[in-house]
């Protein structure tokens, strides 16, 4: 589709099946008469990642055709708008499938270790389906293994002179 956000960072279009004009369509997620959702997601997608050591600064963006809703590590990130309005693709608002309806996840402060994106993707009016995220972050300088003997090292040199001096009165 011409109208989706064309992806800058690396990022993908992705959709777990084939979807778009004259193809498979995903079925849709229900809405009731006020056009408020009444289903669960049309499909997940998940990104694992491990960082090495805390985030400095980052941010995730997410775009989705129709809409979707973001957790990090099982937190809602992006909420779902249980009334979304219709553009002339996908959704306004929160995540959409145009540049300006990014939605976006702050990574800034992530501890270190692994953690795991999840998408929940929502397709509402038929047609094409699928969701994109690209994003970077900028974790704090991790000491080299020499750094971090020669400090060890030098602490226990300090303990052991302070251990002596003690002893001796």
């Amino acid at each position: 589709e011409p109208v989706w956000k064309a992806p800058t960072l690396g990022g993908q279009w992705i959709s777990y099946t084939l979807s778009g004009p004259g193809q498979n369509p995903v079925v849709n997620v229900p809405l009731d008469g006020s056009g408020f959702i009444l289903g669960g997601p049309s499909a997940r997608f998940f990104y694992q990642f491990t960082l090495p050591s805390a985030a400095v600064s980052g941010q995730v963006s997410i775009w989705a055709d129709d809409t979707a809703a973001v957790l990090l590590d099982g937190a809602v990130m992006l909420a779902l708008t249980p009334n979304p309005v219709r553009a002339i693709w996908c959704t306004e608002g929160a995540a959409g499938c145009q540049p300006a309806n990014a939605g976006v996840v702050d990574l800034s402060g992530l501890s270190a270790g692994t953690h795991t994106i999840s998408i929940e993707a929502y397709q509402l009016w038929g047609n094409t389906f699928g969701v994109l995220y690209e994003g970077a972050v900028v974790i704090a300088d991790v000491p080299e293994p020499s750094t971090v003997l020669l400090l060890a090292s030098g602490l226990l040199m300090l303990a052991w002179r302070r251990a002596c001096a003690v002893a001796r009165g």
